[in-house]
């Protein structure tokens, strides 16, 4: 399995439905193709909803998934990222990268120029905030962006 990672954002700014229009419009200029299906799950008696995004980029075989959430548990998810910033919660979770590297940088590219705030932060435990991508994509090492550190 390949290299996982979060979108972050400010609690206050959450925004399932106008992210979700966003992000879809984005996989669509990036040529990937996708579904979207909308899903509920339970967590101490209290319902919580979240979309699961399939995509496939049209430009190899390999796949990765995409759950854009809708609620936030408090308890789970709040204050998890405080050496990043205060009040940061996942909006995004990106699993198995591996083979899409190049893809996910253009589409994190997209997304940040609608929301500059945000945060794209993987499992090494390293992040990236709009500029570092702006960076990245100036760059000539593009593919392996996700595996190198980005800041010393």
């Amino acid at each position: 399995m390949g290299l996982s990672g979060l979108i972050l954002r400010k609690y206050e700014k959450l925004e399932v439905e106008t992210t979700k229009k966003t992000l879809l419009n984005i996989l669509d200029l990036c040529g990937c193709k996708y579904t979207s299906e909308f899903h509920t799950y339970s967590i101490r008696n209290r319902l919580y909803n979240y979309y699961f995004i399939s995509v496939s980029p049209q430009i190899h075989n390999k796949n990765f998934v995409m759950y854009l959430y809708g609620d936030v548990v408090p308890e789970y998810n709040r204050n998890n990222f405080e050496f990043i910033e205060s009040d940061l919660v996942k909006v995004v979770s990106i699993e198995d990268i591996y083979g899409c590297e190049e893809i996910l940088l253009k589409i994190l590219h997209e997304y940040f120029k609608f929301y500059p705030d945000d945060f794209f932060y993987n499992e090494l435990e390293w992040y990236y905030d709009k500029n570092i991508i702006s960076k990245i994509i100036a760059s000539s090492d593009q593919k392996n962006w996700c595996y190198i550190k980005p800041y010393k």
